[in-house]
């Protein structure tokens, strides 16, 4: 059994210490398959189904799965094997360079990775030296900074990992032991002023893990839990240790690295501020950017609104030179046969109105009639079925533009038809006004189509 996997819980489900969530997840369900009670009638399979829960539990549960990692990183204390023969301790080695470190530290550091449609996070794990600990944690965060934004899952990950990172996990308690077996070690070769020194700091940091474990213990107990002092042995060992050496030993004074906030944290804070920083002047940047090309666009609009002001003007002026007097209500182009069919046209008393009677059948322009605001015209109309075409507006001038750039142009949708039956004259009556459930309606035309 791997010394990083203290319980078996990754070679229950089959991976490895590195497995993403997603590859546990998947191991767990073609394991479960395969050892259900219900799926195997011949066997009984129930105890590996329930080992195979357990590690589930552990592994799929991103803090629990810390700390179990972090447990299966303590080499035993025994310096006994199987048989009752002495073994001397090994060293604690720095996971990364493999050197021997005075302050060994456990320290789990992330990186993100983003895609399109999701995220995954990879652990940088193990027991690491004050340098290693400083480039595994600037390490991860800086990967994540640069693959965690790509999607949204990731760039939630990505806040949350950097400040994560900052810390490397709470692991006070199996720090303490590890420390704990590294002074041990250095008592073993002799090194007792350094051994002292570790034993201080590891005492120190079981203090600090029990003092922090007592509000867990406190609830525990009230509900009527057993709740053992998991440092206790632990804390009365480096206890006894210390007392035991002389006072001729030499006092060793090792600095702190295992408070939160040491160097790797500031180099990491570091880091993170400066990557803000850029983000920030990045955006600031773009701002500027955005607000250069709105002025320019601004000055351009402003620049082609004082043409379209100054050619309006203009125009305006020119169209006032060009105002003619409104035609007479009545015939304006074309004839009015005598004992034609009628067509009576009542204007409302909004705006003035030509009227292009065009026939049906060949599309010709039959005649056009003037009719002023509020007035109204009846004339006869050559027998035929014609489509009306209208154009209204205030102030004439003149057949080729009209009533000028605010000519509204109309057509109705209704044919008229103009016939004699017998002695009778059959035409129309037109109201040119919106009338609520009338039976005519306009549809907007071009000035090109009229």
């Amino acid at each position: 059994m791997s010394t990083n996997d203290s319980l078996g819980f990754y070679s229950t489900l089959g991976v490895t210490q590195q497995a993403s969530q997603s590859e546990i997840k998947a191991a767990y369900r073609t394991k479960a398959m395969e050892f259900h009670p219900d799926r195997n009638p011949d066997r009984d399979t129930t105890s590996e189904f329930q080992a195979l829960q357990a590690a589930y539990d552990v592994l799929s549960n991103e803090k629990l799965r810390q700390q179990y990692d972090a447990d299966s990183s303590i080499p035993s204390s025994s310096t006994s094997d199987d048989e009752g023969r002495y073994r001397p301790l090994d060293p604690i080695y720095c996971s990364k360079c493999s050197s021997v470190s005075a302050q060994p530290r456990y320290k789990v550091f992330y990186s993100v990775y983003g895609y399109i449609f999701g995220a995954y996070k990879k652990p940088h794990q193990g027991i690491f030296c004050s340098k290693c600990e400083i480039k595994e944690g600037l390490k991860a965060s800086a990967l994540t900074m640069v693959a965690g934004w790509w999607s949204i899952a990731g760039f939630l990950w990505t806040i949350q990992t950097l400040i994560q990172n900052l810390v490397g996990g709470r692991f006070s308690e199996q720090n303490a032991r590890l420390q704990g077996y590294q002074a041990m070690y250095f008592a073993q070769i002799g090194k007792l002023d350094l051994a002292r020194a570790i034993a201080v700091e590891a005492l120190k940091l079981a203090q600090k893990a029990t003092k922090e474990n007592g509000k867990s213990f406190s609830f525990k107990k009230n509900l009527g839990y057993e709740t053992p002092d998991p440092l206790k042995e632990l804390r009365d060992s480096l206890t006894k240790f210390i007392d035991s050496l002389s006072e001729d030993t030499k006092l060793v004074e090792l600095k702190n690295k295992n408070e939160i906030f040491n160097k790797r944290f500031a180099y990491q804070l570091l880091l993170l501020v400066s990557f803000a920083g850029l983000i920030s002047g990045e955006l600031y940047r773009q701002e500027l950017e955005t607000q250069e090309k709105e002025r320019i666009r601004l000055e351009q609009q402003g620049i082609e609104r004082e043409r379209a002001a100054a050619i309006a003007a203009q125009q305006q002026e020119e169209l006032r030179k060009s105002e003619l007097p409104l035609p007479r209500s009545g015939l304006f182009r074309g004839f009015s046969p005598v004992n034609a069919p009628p067509l009576k046209v009542t204007n409302s008393p909004g705006a003035n109105t030509l009227m292009k009677l065009i026939r049906t059948s060949d599309g010709a322009e039959v005649m056009s009639i003037f009719i002023r605001a509020g007035q109204t015209v009846e004339l006869g109309v050559p027998v035929g079925s014609y489509t009306a075409k209208i154009a209204s507006g205030q102030t004439w001038y003149g057949d080729s533009i009209r009533f000028g750039p605010t000519t509204s142009y109309a057509t109705l949708d209704t044919v008229l038809h103009f016939s004699i039956q017998g002695s009778q004259l059959l035409g129309n009556e037109l109201t040119l006004t919106q009338i609520k459930d009338g039976n005519l309606r306009q549809v907007p035309l071009n000035a090109n189509e009229f």
